[in-house]
């Protein structure tokens, strides 16, 4: 059976596991330093970001990272999904479902108008989990680096 819970202090080293597990899906490289800091944003009640940890039969198989942000054109607060990742061995199992339920019960709660979020275009599997449980938006991602020294 699947369980999800808000990312508490005691689920570090599950979180941590997880969360190298995603980076690595990213092709990403994560130093310690910056694991560290997201953790301390995460579990930081004064911070925006949220977490939530699923579990398959007590075993850590998935996360979710969110956080509100405001729309001007809809004049009311909604969410944003960072990331959701889901082990491998566990993809299937129904955690994705249980971790989108957990940020929609949020949004609900906390009076968000809708969730929003991004993901590759070439990540398939994650594209047709997300057209079942979401409407695919017609906007284009773009962004700006920023850098110190840049005019």
């Amino acid at each position: 059976m699947v369980t999800v819970s808000r990312i508490v202090a005691g689920d570090q080293p599950d979180w941590r596991d997880l969360y190298r597990g995603y980076a690595a899906f990213q092709n990403a490289s994560l130093s310690d330093d910056a694991l560290d800091r997201l953790w301390q944003e995460i579990i930081d009640d004064t911070q925006p970001m949220l977490g939530a940890i699923a579990r398959l039969d007590g075993v850590a198989v998935g996360l979710v990272h969110f956080q509100p942000f405001y729309r001007p054109l809809q004049a009311c607060w909604n969410g944003f999904v960072n990331d959701i990742y889901v082990s491998d061995a566990a993809r299937g199992s129904g955690a994705a479902d249980a971790l989108m339920k957990a940020v929609r019960d949020h949004a609900r709660s906390a009076g968000w108008g809708e969730v929003r979020w991004a993901t590759g275009a070439d990540n398939a599997r994650a594209m047709a989990f997300y057209d079942r449980v979401s409407q695919r938006t017609p906007l284009v991602t773009y962004k700006m680096p920023i850098t110190p020294d840049e005019d």
